[in-house]
């Protein structure tokens, strides 16, 4: 099956995920949101299981090269109430295992400021909307002028993670990618 040059997600003829203009420059995954793989993401995000970071961490080598040499790794943030809930955050994790793997480090300019409903669980249609300025910027001297890679979990529409760059573009960065561990169908 062939994938999308910009956001690395399968595809048969144009591309649903990139019909709208995302922000980041180009994204990739490691796997697509399938299977034992989607389960394995539910382990580690829901069920508490953080050491699953290291299991994924060096299946996420390969589309980082594909990305080029970024100056650092940017998690995206969960918001604090659902950080509070949750006990931790999944992206923290895994941009810390990536970053013992790759020598990249870690930087977090990034906060959430608006508790959006979970993506999941809304429509294709209304996913835009929901984390339309869900996040601000803490450290603009720390991204002006440097190439960022955005981690995630899962990438389905593409718009949290392009709420990220326009807001790391906005204030310097370029380019910015998205890596993810799994990309998610639009179907």
């Amino acid at each position: 099956m062939p994938y999308c040059s910009k956001c690395g997600g399968p595809i048969e003829g144009k591309c649903p995920r990139c019909r709208e203009k995302l922000a980041f420059d180009r994204a990739r995954g490691a796997f697509l949101y399938e299977g034992i793989v989607r389960e394995i993401i539910s382990l580690f995000k829901y069920q508490g299981q953080r050491k699953l970071s290291d299991l994924l961490a060096p299946y996420l080598l390969k589309p980082l090269s594909e990305l080029g040499k970024p100056d650092f790794i940017v998690p995206l943030p969960l918001h604090p109430a659902k950080r509070r809930k949750r006990g931790f955050s999944q992206t923290e994790f895994l941009a810390r295992s990536l970053s013992k793997l790759s020598g990249l480090p870690v930087r977090a300019p990034l906060i959430r400021v608006k508790n959006t409903k979970p993506q999941v669980k809304l429509p294709v249609e209304e996913r835009k909307n929901n984390v339309r300025g869900a996040f601000a910027l803490k450290e603009k001297e720390r991204i002006k002028g440097k190439k960022v890679i955005l981690i995630d979990d899962v990438m389905t529409t593409g718009h949290t993670l392009s709420e990220a760059a326009r807001l790391l573009k906005r204030s310097g960065a370029s380019p910015v990618y998205a890596l993810v561990v799994a990309i998610g169908s639009m179907r």
